[in-house]
């Protein structure tokens, strides 16, 4: 039989292991005051990814079709508005976050921006669950970018993560979103650039300062513009009367109100003697001469003729052009694929593109010209 000093240490080594595994739960379990609702309710997952196509199905058309407008999804989802009121859906049609904002943007990063009536019209951020993460407390808000979100709040601007926690202090004019670390950034209504931590890298000596994309950003100072690398070093002169930002290696940039382009090294590939001009997307530009829009190739060379009243960039292999007030989408040899019958049309992405027809109603086509319309 063990004697009282053994039965002491093993009384002691029990209520150490219990205190110790006890200690271990608290720390490997769930925050008990965090909302755990969801792990009782059913939650509702967005889809697909930024990469998959998303098909006209049944369930999708049925869904759309109780809405007023619609909008390209992003992070799996699509903002939908009912009575003015906004919310999203997945790509199956589910309701995933209820119309009950009167302001939401697309999500990024797994955040969205959102904002009620009720909240004074103050701004915050909600999740793919539609949870509430970021307090309904700035006056103006940007995307997530890079980890990091540009908020307002007493007329001063920081940057928040996605915890809600200020990571830049709040003592900048404007900032915009973060590319490639780099955030435009003004003080006294000069810009410049600011790195993640809050420290200016680039002087505010612009009048204007545009997001970096491809490694350059448009700036301009006393109504000229140029392109500046991430080191702040000019590599395209300010000489232009406008200038859009760098995509897939050139920049529209004005002169004379004439529209032309550059590339990536300040070399003028098209001259300045177009009236509007998009981006070049899939190394095709739609551009506009007089009161009619056809298309380009990289050399400058006119590929679709100038036969349309209206056109965008290619995405996904088809372009949105108009004719006789009416559009359709044309695909990489010019060819009409989508006949010419809505009043508005937009873009492909994910495979499929928002259209509006003639009684006003939004609707998504996939690229064989299958319609959520009913």
């Amino acid at each position: 039989m063990p004697n009282k000093r053994t039965s002491c240490l093993v009384v002691i080594t029990l209520l150490l292991l219990i205190f110790v595994g006890g200690a271990l739960w608290l720390f490997l379990s769930p925050d008990l005051d965090e909302d755990t609702t969801s792990d009782t309710e059913e939650t509702i997952a967005p889809t697909p990814g930024n990469n998959d196509t998303i098909e006209i199905t049944s369930a999708l058309t049925e869904a759309v079709n109780t809405y007023d407008e619609l909008y390209e999804f992003s992070d799996g989802l699509a903002e939908v508005a009912k009575d003015r009121l906004y919310g999203f859906i997945n790509a199956k049609g589910e309701k995933v976050v209820p119309c009950i904002y009167n302001f939401v943007e697309n999500f990024s990063e797994g955040l969205a921006e959102a904002s009620k009536t009720d909240e004074g019209g103050s701004v915050g951020y909600i999740n793919t669950n539609g949870k509430e993460v970021i307090p309904f407390i700035y006056s103006l808000t940007r995307p997530f970018s890079e980890g990091l979100a540009a908020v307002e709040k007493s007329d001063k601007w920081g940057c928040i993560n996605a915890k809600g926690e200020t990571v830049i202090p709040f003592t900048f004019d404007c900032i915009y979103s973060f590319n490639k670390g780099l955030a435009s950034a003004s003080i006294k209504d000069k810009w410049g650039y600011i790195n993640k931590k809050g420290d200016i890298v680039i002087p505010c000596q612009y009048d204007e300062a545009w997001d970096f994309s491809e490694g350059l950003a448009s700036v301009s100072l006393n109504y000229k513009y140029g392109f500046i690398n991430a080191k702040g070093e000019k590599v395209v002169p300010l000489r232009y009367d406008d200038a859009h930002n760098f995509a897939n290696g050139f920049a529209a940039v004005s002169l004379n109100d004439k529209w032309g382009f550059i590339n990536a090294q300040g070399k003028e590939v098209v001259p300045c003697i177009y009236d509007r001009v998009s981006d070049y997307s899939e190394s095709i530009a739609a551009v506009c001469k007089g009161n009619k829009w056809g298309f380009i190739d990289t050399t400058g060379k006119v590929i679709f003729p100038f036969e349309y009243d209206d056109a965008d960039t290619f995405s996904e292999g088809l372009a949105p052009v108009k004719k006789k007030g009416k559009w359709g989408y044309i695909n990489k040899q010019g060819e009409l694929v989508i006949p010419l019958t809505y009043d508005a049309a937009n873009s492909f992405i994910h495979g499929i593109a928002i259209v509006i027809n003639d009684s006003n109603k939004w609707g998504y086509i996939d690229k064989k010209g299958n319609s959520t319309l009913k």
